[in-house]
């Protein structure tokens, strides 16, 4: 507060404030600080992942995604955009996660692919829109994502856990299956998930 009462135009005292608030639960005084960082803002990028966070904790998730839309619609007008296309693709993804989270895949592959006509192309994003693409049935696209985010990141236990665990529990690529989850076994050695399903691939 110090900080800011010297500085005015110090944005990131408010987005700290909104931090040390959202670990405390009080996300009213979050949005209040969090309100007052303007569109124009250098870190209005870090704004808005900060306000998707609290519509996950509050069940506001439509609301937030709503306000969005707006924004998601300058990404292909240059003069409009201001915070750049690959932040943009950064705010769908985040966005695509959370309905991933909240059991809503098919809304989340929107979110998913909107990242990618914005630039994105992590192995994050492969293997998130390609579980979604397993939970709503679509098995191709499915596995053609998940092989590439491993691609990407052959060090991706959840990936690797992921696509071995599926293949085993519909009896396909049985070899191949146990190679990933040894592999993400070995990676996360700790994990019960991981030394589960190393267990139900040997079984089938």
């Amino acid at each position: 507060h110090l900080a800011r009462s010297i500085w005015p135009d110090y944005d990131d005292a408010h987005t700290i404030l909104a931090e040390w608030a959202i670990a405390d639960s009080d996300y009213k005084r979050a949005q209040e600080q969090l309100q007052r960082v303007p569109e124009t803002s250098a870190i209005y990028l870090r704004k808005r992942l900060f306000q998707l966070s609290i519509a996950e904790q509050t069940n506001q998730i439509d609301t937030m995604l709503q306000s969005l839309e707006a924004e998601f619609a300058k990404a292909d007008d240059a003069k409009a955009d201001q915070i750049g296309r690959e932040e943009y693709g950064i705010l769908a993804q985040t966005s695509g996660d959370i309905l991933r989270r909240n059991y809503q895949c098919e809304r989340a592959i929107d979110y998913y692919q909107r990242a990618f006509s914005y630039g994105m192309s992590s192995a994050g994003l492969y293997r998130n829109i390609g579980i979604c693409f397993e939970q709503t049935g679509q098995s191709k696209k499915a596995e053609k994502n998940l092989l590439t985010s491993i691609s990407l990141n052959p060090e991706d236990s959840i990936a690797l856990n992921y696509l071995g665990y599926w293949w085993a529990d519909e009896g396909r690529k049985l070899d191949k299956a146990i190679t990933l989850i040894q592999k993400a076994v070995n990676l996360n050695p700790n994990s019960g998930y991981y030394a589960d399903s190393l267990g139900w691939v040997y079984y089938r």
